[in-house]
């Protein structure tokens, strides 16, 4: 298909609402983020603009971020947006400067520097800043949350249906006729259909792959507990998206997922009982004699002795270089041609492998600085949000649980990006408690005094 295919419906409905956001984004910016970050994780992958032959596709969400970040800068160059020095600009600094280093001393720049500007990289970092500067008051970061939370919800009711009838809905009949792609079963490097582990299906929505499905709910999961734990009638959402974890198949995230909120709920009986029933009983047990190529919960298979095998390739990669990687962008080098298994199953070993020592402790410093601030605010008496605070923060540690054993979020675009939105928002919140606090104790120092 080309651009101009005018009688195209895909075309035409891309361009249609991608000029309906365009005109909410002008016209309120802070609330079409809060739209754009619900509708990121739900946008199916398969609908693009295709531009050509090749690689010339772009994904319909990713227009839409586009747009908001063109709203934004405008925004800023009209000085409707104040640019206040913080803290959390100056450790945002230090990442990008990670990235530039990382780029200088890449095998290919090229290559690195086009793979730094994805939203894995940059723009994940520039959506946690839109965020920072957009959430005004608290009431705006409510409204995010709620819009991460109402699209999780959806996303796993699109896996059950995916899990219970094996229909992909990245192949459903109103997707397909949108999408250029047709009988092309191919996005990026990832299929349109489902995958099978022991006779059922994976689901993976509308979130590329299984594990960016499991990744992206094993981030809401603790947000969901706090969630629920602070107002009644909001367990459904909660096992509903706990659920939809689990359609995944996806062991990392379930057994991370109930061990961190079976941690923070272990006065609740009830649940904690719920939760190891459902993996004592049902879950090990079908692993045990379901497990995909013998693999299963308690021993390892084929599968998980090629992520070991993985482990230790990019460890040797590492080795060679240690300081600065070989650079971002799974590169296709000479070093790697007596290495038989590349590190992308797993998080942390691709990023030693692309980053180094230096990447991978400022990556790690980043979200660790998170963690230590929402720790703090989650502890103050005066502070009525605490659940979200604990929740993100918990997010936060399970997600970098998941990428010492997995894929994780920090590899799924569509789940990071909200990632991202989410944790600059509470850092916006969090900033100015420190502000005012700072304020308070000058103004009783000087009544003192």
């Amino acid at each position: 298909m080309g651009i101009d295919s005018a009688l195209n419906p895909g075309l035409t409905f891309s361009l249609i609402v991608v000029f309906l956001y365009a005109l909410l984004c002008f016209y309120d910016l802070r609330n079409s983020y809060i739209v754009l970050v619900f509708l990121i994780p739900i946008i199916p992958n398969s609908l693009i603009i295709d531009l050509g032959s090749g690689s010339s596709r772009i994904f319909l969400y990713r227009l839409f971020v586009f747009i908001c970040f063109a709203a934004f800068a405008t925004s800023l160059f009209l000085r409707k947006i104040n640019l206040d020095w913080t803290a959390y600009h100056k450790v945002g600094l230090v990442f990008i400067a990670s990235m530039i280093i990382n780029v200088m001393f890449s095998a290919k720049p090229l290559t690195s520097l086009k793979t730094m500007v994805a939203e894995l990289w940059l723009s994940g970092l520039l959506f946690f800043f839109v965020s920072f500067h957009l959430t005004d008051n608290e009431e705006t970061f409510k409204k995010l949350l709620y819009a991460a939370i109402g699209a999780a919800f959806l996303v796993s009711l699109m896996g059950f249906y995916e899990f219970l009838t094996g229909n992909s809905i990245e192949q459903s009949a109103l997707v397909s006729y949108l999408t250029p792609l047709k009988g092309d079963i191919t996005i990026g490097d990832w299929g349109r259909g489902l995958a099978v582990r022991g006779g059922l299906y994976r689901a993976q929505a509308t979130m590329f792959h299984p594990l960016g499905m499991a990744s992206y709910l094993l981030f809401i999961f603790p947000l969901l507990y706090e969630y629920a734990s602070n107002g009644r009638g909001r367990w459904l959402w909660f096992f509903t998206i706990a659920g939809g974890l689990g359609t995944t198949l996806s062991r990392a995230g379930w057994f991370i997922a109930t061990a961190f909120v079976g941690i923070r709920m272990r006065k609740n009986l009830i649940l904690t009982g719920i939760l190891l029933g459902v993996t004592i009983f049902v879950i090990i047990p079908w692993y045990q004699t379901h497990g995909q190529e013998g693999s299963n919960m308690l021993m390892a298979g084929n599968t998980d002795v090629a992520r070991f095998m993985r482990i230790d390739s990019a460890i040797n990669v590492f080795k060679s270089h240690p300081l600065t990687g070989v650079g971002v962008g799974h590169l296709d080098l000479d070093i790697f041609k007596n290495v038989q298994y590349r590190s992308w199953d797993v998080t942390l070993a691709c990023l030693l492998e692309e980053n180094g020592i230096i990447g991978v402790s400022i990556w790690l410093f980043f979200f660790l600085y998170l963690v230590v601030r929402f720790y703090k605010l989650s502890h103050r008496k005066e502070f009525h949000l605490e659940w979200a605070a604990d929740g993100l923060l918990l997010g936060i540690i399970a997600s970098l649980f998941n990428a010492t054993f997995s894929n994780s979020i920090f590899q799924f675009s569509q789940g990071y990006l909200v990632m991202m939105a989410l944790l600059g928002s509470m850092a916006r919140i969090e900033w100015k408690y420190r502000i005012n606090e700072k304020t308070n104790t000058a103004i009783d120092s000087r009544l003192s005094s």
